[in-house]
């Protein structure tokens, strides 16, 4: 029997989040893996259930309309962000993304909706557990929920202390949402900047104005 290979992609790649910094960066290396055995459509069978699911499909065409300007103005991103929903990064690996330029050079802030795990069936809390277990991914550090939701501090590595934080947040038991902070002085200013966008989508998503 042939095994369905799935893609585990936390964040968005180097090429992305370059937009943001102005660093050169590459294409994306997703890890390929076979999904879990135990399910017919490769949903994990283990990992907590979210009691409350968001649907995120709405702002799935614009990613930016998950953080209002008004509120990310207030977190020094002034300008509009740059959805990218047609690239392969969106269509065929993470899902659709949105990037935005702080006022200070090199910073930078992406939220992204982490559809392309979900369509795989590795998506949602259970599929980040079952890639730290793999080793696929080297860093995840369960923090204190955002809106009563899941989260959790994840990549390749932990990079936190050189000013880079991402912050995974489970949303329905199949998906999550990441927002991933760059440019920052320390782990204190890129995580506070991480939880605080990551509040703002969910109140976007719960139907706050």
């Amino acid at each position: 029997m042939n095994k369905l290979k799935a893609v585990v992609l936390l964040v968005v790649a180097a090429a992305s989040l370059a937009a943001c910094s102005g660093e050169t960066g590459g294409k994306p290396r997703p890890v390929e893996t076979a999904a879990p055995q135990g399910s017919p459509t490769g949903q994990p069978p283990d990992g907590p259930s979210i009691p409350d699911p968001l649907d995120a499909s709405p702002f799935l065409g614009n990613p930016c309309d998950l953080t209002p300007q008004a509120k990310l103005s207030g977190l020094g991103y002034t300008e509009p962000g740059e959805p990218k929903t047609e690239d392969d990064v969106a269509k065929v690996l993470a899902g659709p993304s949105c990037h935005w330029r702080g006022t200070e050079p090199g910073v930078g802030m992406t939220v992204q909706v982490q559809t392309g795990n979900r369509d795989a069936g590795i998506g949602g809390v259970a599929g980040l557990e079952k890639a730290k277990q793999s080793r696929q991914l080297g860093f995840l550090e369960q923090t204190e929920g955002i809106g009563g939701y899941p989260a959790f501090f994840a990549g390749q590595s932990d990079r936190r202390a050189t000013g880079t934080c991402a912050l995974a947040v489970g949303i329905a038991d199949d998906l999550t949402f990441t927002v991933t902070s760059l440019g920052y002085e320390g782990a204190q200013d890129s995580c506070d900047n991480s939880a605080g966008v990551a509040a703002i989508v969910i109140d976007t998503l719960k139907g706050g104005a």
